[in-house]
C-alpha cells in the first residue's frame, strides 16, 4: 500500500487582490491534512468515505464520471502513464481533515495527495514542478481563474509571499502570537465570488484597482510586521484588510460578526480569509488573549483551529 498526504493552507493577507497581481501572504496548516492511499485490488476504484462516495472505473478511454475527484484521479492516472493498456489494479482511498468550502485549500490538498500517491504507485519520482502544474490544472477546472496561491503553499508546505506570475518568496515569521481560525459556515463556490469581483472590476476598474492596490500595500506592511514580530501592527493590517474586503463586497454579516467579536475580546486584529461570503475568519491573538477570543467565538457556535506562529 502507498500513502501520501498534503496540508491545508490559510491566506493571512491579500486575497482577491492577488488575482490582479498584488502580493498575498499564506501559511501552511500542517495540522490539517488530506491523505490518499493506493492499495492492490481486483479493479480500479476511488473511495471517498468522508463524502459517502465511491466509483469504479471500467474503461481506459473515459473516467465514467464527471465527479471532481474522479476527474482528478483520471488526470493523475494519465499523467503517470497508467492508462496505456489497462486500468491499474488499485483501490484509491481519499480522506481529509480539511473542511470543504472554507478557504482552507481542501481541493488543492486532495489533488496534491492524489498526485503524490499515484507517483508512488507508478514507481516514479514526484517532481515539485509537475505537482504544481497538476494541482493548478485541477484548480483551473473548478475555480475558473485561480491565482495559484493554494497550489504553491500546499505543494511546497511553506509560508509564502505570492505574486501571480512571479516565483514565490519564503516568509520570515517571528514567534509570540497565535492565529485563531474560525468557521463562519458554508460559503458559495469560490468561482462565484471571484466572478462577482471580476464583474465589479470590469464595471468600475478605477475604483476596484484602488482597492486592490491598497490591499497589496497592506500585504507588504503585514510581511514586515510578521518578520519583526510587531503584532499590533500586523493586527492593524488585518483589520484594514477586512475593511477593504468589505468594500469589495465579499464579506457577510456572519463574518463581520466574528471579526468584531474577536476584536472586542482582545485580538490584535481579525479578518475574513479566502474567497469570503462565508467560510473562514481569522484572529491574531496574544497567548494571554487566545482563550478569551476562542471562548467568544465558541459562544457563537464557531468551530476553531489554532496556528501557533
Amino acid at each position: 500500500m502507498h500513502t501520501a498526504s498534503a496540508c491545508g493552507k490559510v491566506i493571512l493577507c491579500g486575497e482577491h487582490a492577488v488575482v490582479y497581481g498584488m502580493p498575498a501572504l499564506a501559511l501552511p496548516l500542517h495540522n490539517l491534512q488530506a491523505t490518499a492511499t493506493a492499495s492492490p485490488a481486483a479493479g480500479c476504484s476511488l473511495h471517498a468515505p468522508d463524502l459517502s462516495w465511491q466509483h469504479c472505473f471500467n474503461s481506459t478511454q473515459t473516467p465514467d464520471s464527471a465527479h471532481p475527484l474522479a476527474l482528478t484521479l483520471w488526470e493523475g492516472l494519465r499523467h503517470f502513464g497508467l492508462l496505456n493498456d489497462s486500468l491499474p489494479a488499485a483501490a484509491v482511498h481519499v480522506s481529509s481533515q480539511i473542511p470543504i468550502g472554507r478557504g482552507l485549500g481542501s481541493g488543492a490538498a486532495i489533488s496534491a495527495a492524489l498526485f503524490r500517491v499515484l507517483a508512488a504507485y507508478a514507481g516514479q519520482p514526484c517532481i515539485l514542478a509537475e505537482t504544481l502544474a497538476f494541482v493548478h490544472a485541477q484548480e483551473m477546472r473548478y475555480h475558473g481563474r485561480p491565482s495559484g496561491i493554494d497550489g504553491e503553499v500546499i505543494s511546497r508546505a511553506q509560508p509564502l509571499c505570492f505574486v501571480r506570475g512571479a516565483a514565490p518568496e519564503s516568509l520570515q515569521i517571528a514567534s509570540g502570537a497565535v492565529l485563531l481560525l474560525g468557521d463562519s459556515g458554508p460559503a458559495p463556490p469560490t468561482h462565484e465570488v471571484v466572478g462577482a469581483v471580476r464583474a465589479g472590476f470590469e464595471a468600475d476598474p478605477t475604483h476596484y484597482q484602488a482597492l486592490f492596490e491598497a490591499i497589496g500595500q497592506l500585504s507588504r506592511s503585514a510581511r514586515a510586521a510578521l518578520a519583526s514580530g510587531d503584532w499590533p501592527e500586523l493586527g492593524q493590517c488585518l483589520n484594514q484588510n477586512h475593511q477593504l474586503l468589505q468594500a469589495l463586497q465579499v464579506s457577510s454579516p456572519r463574518l463581520d460578526q466574528l471579526v468584531q467579536t474577536a476584536q472586542d475580546a482582545g485580538a490584535w486584529g481579525a479578518k475574513l480569509s479566502g474567497a469570503g461570503r462565508g467560510g473562514l475568519a481569522l484572529a491574531l491573538c496574544s497567548p494571554a488573549k487566545l482563550a478569551w477570543v476562542e471562548a467568544a467565538w465558541q459562544a457563537l457556535d464557531v468551530r476553531c483551529w489554532q496556528l501557533v506562529l
